[in-house]
C-alpha cells in the first residue's frame, strides 16, 4: 500500500501478533458483530472504508489473486477522477488527492471534488 506518511527509517514489525489482534482473536463473532456495529455508528467514514477494503480483498482472493506473499498491496485511488489518494494523519483524518513528488515526496492538489474512495491492486489498475 503506498505511504501516507514518510519516516526515513526502515519499519520493523516483531515476529507474532500485535496486541490489538491478539485483542480481536480473543473475542467471539457476537463481540467482534457488536464492535463493528458501534464503529459504525461512531465513525460512518472509517466503518465504510474498512467494509470496502474487506470486501475488495474477498473479491480479489477469491478471483485467486490474494496471495500474502505478493509484495503488492491493493491501493486506495478515487472513482471520480481516478488519482491517488490517501489519508495523511500529520495532516488530518480526511482522504486527500496526491501525486507523486520528487525525491519520495508527495504534492497534495485540489481536484474540485471530494474523494471517492475505492480499491485497485498496484499491478493491475482498475480502469
Amino acid at each position: 500500500m503506498h505511504k501516507s506518511v514518510p519516516h526515513p527509517d526502515l519499519v520493523v514489525h516483531p515476529f507474532g501478533d500485535n496486541p490489538s489482534e491478539e485483542r480481536l482473536r480473543g473475542l467471539s463473532r457476537e463481540q467482534l458483530c457488536d464492535r463493528l456495529t458501534w464503529l459504525g455508528w461512531w465513525s460512518p467514514g472509517t466503518f465504510a472504508v474498512i467494509m470496502d477494503y474487506m470486501e475488495f480483498l474477498d473479491d480479489y482472493a477469491a478471483s485467486g489473486g490474494l496471495d500474502r506473499d505478493d509484495p503488492d498491496d491493493p491501493a486506495p485511488y478515487c472513482t471520480a477522477c481516478g488519482g491517488e489518494v490517501a489519508i495523511f494523519v500529520r495532516f488530518s483524518l480526511n482522504w486527500k488527492h496526491y501525486q507523486p513528488a520528487g525525491q519520495g515526496g508527495v504534492e497534495f492538489y485540489d481536484p474540485g471534488h471530494p474523494a471517492a474512495v475505492a480499491w485497485r491492486g498496484t499491478t493491475h489498475p482498475v480502469a
